[in-house]
């Protein structure tokens, strides 16, 4: 047989003040709320003696008044009650402390509509709109240029209907390049021939050859002599150097100047001078000497890629794309850039479309001209730029 034994606990009240009967404030039963719980501690009254109920038996001994339950629901003897038992703020009730979920962000709410694709046609005749149609095309035999700006005539390359290998295209490019290297050159008929080359010295009998460019073709001078610009042997170092003036030569300035009698030439490398310095006319000296490197000026004049002449770039093409004479051109296997689906006919009579979107599409490239036919705009059937037949 076992017994629960309940325990009060004073709780949280808001009364205060004397009870008008008994005259000591704030400690009447009638106004103090209590918790009354159920302590898990029991007493097998089979193991004690005498009445359990009997007060003042020794066999029971009831929990102190100043001993609470602990945590785990058993009486300890050295668990005391804290001064303060009632956690709670006054005129407040302790409330459930609720786990707060974790932060997952905003709401994916899957790709931004950004709305209808609007056509971009200001300034354009031709070319595409970028929404994959075009904003008008041109007549048979022209070709959209300049963005969109003009129609320009396309020029069909007559390499494989003449049967050049080398030299011009008609349209202003070339049928390829002869190995100079090897000794080939590129004849009146656009073939290579192997032709090595022949000084052609004429009067001069020493230095280079104006031909070939080979040093000391023409002969070399004796002791004492030096070789002119005109390549010609004089005698004494200094001849060609003004001996007022000075000369530059590459990077080097020469100076010509009188020691033991002698003419002497020296010789200075502006490279090695503190700054950076290059040999020029000095004004102030009213000589040549080594000056400033004067500030470089970037030209991008008609350039839409390439160098700018100051190690810098006149701009940058879509990802594959090359630049041949500072312009932009696709590429087989490039990223689409402009080009879209419709296609585009290049000026040499290319033709060049994208297979996909302008973010995951590749370039195909088609040479017209190969197929002996012409790049045009199919107006009738396809709604695209195709090779097609002459008409």
């Amino acid at each position: 047989m076992t017994l629960a034994v309940a325990m009060i606990q004073p709780g949280c009240s808001s009364s205060s003040g004397t009870d008008p009967d008994v005259g000591n404030p704030g400690d009447v039963w009638d106004r103090i709320e209590f918790d009354i719980q159920v302590v898990d501690v029991l007493w097998d009254v089979d193991k004690v003696t005498g009445d359990p109920g009997e007060p003042g038996d020794p066999g029971i001994k009831p929990p102190d008044k100043d001993t609470v339950a602990p945590d785990d629901g058993m009486i300890g003897e050295d668990t005391t009650v804290p001064d303060d038992p009632c956690p709670c703020d006054e005129g407040t009730q302790a409330e459930d402390v609720k786990e707060e979920e974790p932060d997952m962000g905003p709401e994916d709410l899957g790709p931004v509509d950004k709305g209808p694709c609007v056509p971009d046609c200001e300034g354009k005749i031709c070319g595409p709109d970028g929404c994959d149609g075009i904003c008008g095309f041109c007549e048979w035999g022209f070709a959209c240029a300049d963005e969109g700006a003009k129609c320009a005539k396309i020029c069909i390359p007559d390499c494989i209907e003449e049967g050049k290998l080398c030299g011009d295209d008609g349209c202003g490019g070339s049928c390829g390049e002869c190995d100079k290297d090897a000794g080939f050159v590129c004849k009146d008929d656009f073939k290579c021939y192997f032709e090595q080359c022949i000084p052609e010295c004429l009067d001069r009998e020493c230095g280079p050859d104006p031909v070939c460019g080979n040093t000391d073709e023409c002969g070399t001078c004796g002791a004492g002599q030096s070789c002119t610009e005109s390549g010609h042997c004089v005698v004494g170092p200094c001849q060609g150097v003004h001996p007022d003036k000075g000369k530059c030569e590459g990077h080097y300035v020469l100076y010509c100047s009188q020691v033991g009698g002698q003419d002497v030439l020296i010789k200075i490398d502006c490279t090695k001078e503190e700054g950076d310095l290059v040999c020029g006319w000095d004004p102030w000296a009213d000589k040549f000497g080594c000056v400033e490197k004067p500030p470089c000026v970037p030209n991008c004049t008609d350039k839409e890629c390439g160098d700018d002449g100051c190690d810098g770039s006149c701009g940058s093409c879509p990802v594959g794309w090359g630049c041949p004479s500072f312009g932009c051109r696709p590429v087989e296997g490039a990223t689409c850039g402009y080009i879209e689906e419709v296609g585009f006919c290049w000026t040499d009579n290319w033709l060049y479309y994208c297979t996909g979107t302008a973010e995951s599409g590749q370039i195909v490239a088609e040479n017209c001209t190969q197929q002996s036919k012409v790049c045009a705009y199919d107006s009738q059937y396809t709604h695209t730029y195709q090779c097609m037949n002459p008409l």
